[in-house]
């Protein structure tokens, strides 16, 4: 503890440790030493995943016990029944059809954008026409190349670049999409895939880290190091009705256990029982 007392540090993951080259470089030696520092003075960890808890118990040499998994919640924006007329006039306001694939999140190397734009181009024509591939979400570090080809059409018009959507159009167009294709290479939780499940859009999503302890059976796990494995995610949504219909059902109960409620509730359980076990 620090002055004797009692410290809960809450990290997410460890991805600085695990996999430097996708984060900045910008003082990296110093805020990774303090931050296992403040890891090894905590009395406790709060962590968002099994997945993370494992990870911070190997890399920090952390006993298992000391570190307390919370789940993150979902807000309740994300549940909310749009009008289909709504959702229609987002969808032509940005020149789209009716159907296509949608990608939320900021363009960084992590999220495996390349590679997703990889599988969309190698699906048959009678799935990629009049069905393109949406990609919302700034710009972020490591991908200037990637901005540029998407800024200069270089992958055609099918493939397109929204940027940063105003918040009032980023549900309906989700509401809208035939699927959230979200082929991360790594997340500590994976948060979009459960507001993707809240909204009843079926996901296709990564089988490793934390994403299949997060989405249990209610998404379409794919390997996000192969191309080939996620353009047959997206082939099976657009050709089994049966199968997008079961996610939906499946992804937004499972999306209902994830309050922010109960993510308060436990974490201040955790401040209370460290408060009471201290001298």
């Amino acid at each position: 503890n620090v002055g004797k007392k009692p410290l809960v540090a809450t990290l997410m993951d460890v991805i600085p440790i695990t996999h430097p080259e996708w984060t900045t470089s910008s003082f990296r030696s110093i805020k990774n030493y303090f931050w296992k520092r403040t890891a090894k003075w905590a009395d406790k960890i709060i962590t968002i995943s099994e997945f993370s808890k494992i990870q911070i118990s190997e890399k920090f040499r952390i006993p298992k016990d000391k570190i307390i998994v919370i789940p993150l919640g979902v807000a309740e924006r994300w549940f909310k029944e749009i009008p289909e007329s709504v959702i229609a006039n987002v969808v032509t306001k940005y020149q789209l059809n009716k159907d296509f694939f949608l990608f939320i999140g900021t363009l960084q190397p992590r999220k495996n954008i390349s590679r997703l734009i990889e599988a969309y181009l190698s699906l048959p024509d009678a799935i990629k026409n009049n069905r393109p591939l949406v990609i919302v979400g700034r710009a972020g570090w490591g991908c200037r190349d990637l901005v540029n080809k998407l800024s200069s059409n270089y992958f055609g018009s099918s493939v397109r670049w929204l940027e940063h959507l105003p918040e009032d159009d980023l549900l309906p167009l989700l509401k809208g999409a035939n699927a959230l294709v979200y082929p991360t290479l790594y997340e500590g939780f994976g948060l979009p895939v459960l507001e993707a499940f809240a909204s009843k859009v079926p996901v296709i999503s990564s089988n490793t880290t934390s994403i299949p302890e997060v989405a249990g059976d209610a998404a379409l796990l794919t390997d996000p190091y192969d191309s080939s494995s996620i353009a047959l995610g997206m082939q099976k949504i657009i050709e089994d009705p049966n199968l997008s219909s079961d996610l939906i059902k499946k992804g937004y109960l499972r999306a209902l256990d994830y309050t922010w409620e109960r993510t308060a509730r436990e974490t201040l359980m955790v401040y209370h029982q460290l408060i009471m076990e201290s001298p």
